[in-house]
């Protein structure tokens, strides 16, 4: 054990890490960037995370959308709720994995891709585009087993804007219903959500929690900033349900 001992893996070891990193590396050519513009430094900023589900069309979060959409002062003055038919046909600009690391300028000839807003859940966190421009990337699928309790699970996107951030964590509770908890600091979510022990920050909005096999079990929706480590993500029986409709999916186990 000198200064020249070089430690040495298993072969099962070595085939673990290499797993690993081939799912993780999966993992994020699923996942989505979305930018907004930012004209003070006249180039698009990172500001949310999707997941593709089907080759053209990609999950992300609801709010995240919202943002987006304009209202007049005196709406906002009262504090009025945002519009969502005015999410419909709202285009967004995106970045797949093969994008990471390109700076997009407003003006000049690097742009990012686009795609169109072409559904949204009333009682969920959840919005559907469908991409405009072609990209290269792999999809998820939604995990139909039932999520246990301190199941192993990971979340991928882009806390701050540091792009695909890898954070480990667990299932604290499967269907905790924070409406009844938090009434007075969230807005109703009628559908139990996923929590989980996994630190998030702005940025990992709209991203996925995936299962050890890479299955997407949750979208991410938000934490509370008076706790530690206590992220919420909208489940997959929400999700499941919420594409039932778009595509006819079976129900989940």
């Amino acid at each position: 054990m000198g200064c020249c001992f070089n430690p040495t893996f298993s072969e099962s070891e070595s085939k673990a890490k290499e797993d690993k990193i081939k799912l993780i590396d999966g993992v994020k050519n699923n996942t989505v960037m979305l930018y907004e513009p930012d004209r003070q430094e006249d180039k698009y900023r990172v500001i949310c995370a999707g997941v593709w589900i089907t080759p053209s069309r990609f999950l992300t979060a609801r709010h995240c959308g919202e943002a987006f959409i304009e209202q007049d002062e005196f709406s906002a003055l009262l504090g009025a709720p945002v519009n969502l038919k005015k999410l419909m046909g709202l285009v967004i600009a995106y970045g797949s994995y093969e994008d990471d690391g390109l700076t997009f300028y407003l003006d000049k000839g690097s742009k990012p891709k686009f795609a169109v807003v072409v559904g949204y859940d009333k009682n969920d966190d959840l919005l559907l585009l469908e991409s405009i421009d072609e990209s290269t990337h792999t999809f998820a699928k939604v995990n139909q087993e039932k999520v246990w309790q301190g199941e192993n699970v990971f979340v991928v996107g882009h806390p701050l804007g540091f792009t695909y951030n890898f954070t480990p964590g667990n299932v604290a509770y499967p269907e905790r219903e924070v409406d009844k908890i938090f009434e007075e600091e969230l807005s109703p979510h009628k559908t139990p959500m996923l929590q989980l022990t996994s630190a998030i920050n702005p940025g990992n909005s709209g991203g996925g929690v995936f299962d050890e096999n890479g299955n997407l079990l949750g979208i991410c929706s938000f934490h509370l900033t008076r706790g530690i480590e206590m992220s919420f993500f909208v489940g997959q029986n929400a999700i499941y349900e919420f594409l039932q409709e778009e595509y006819s999916l079976p129900q989940s186990n």
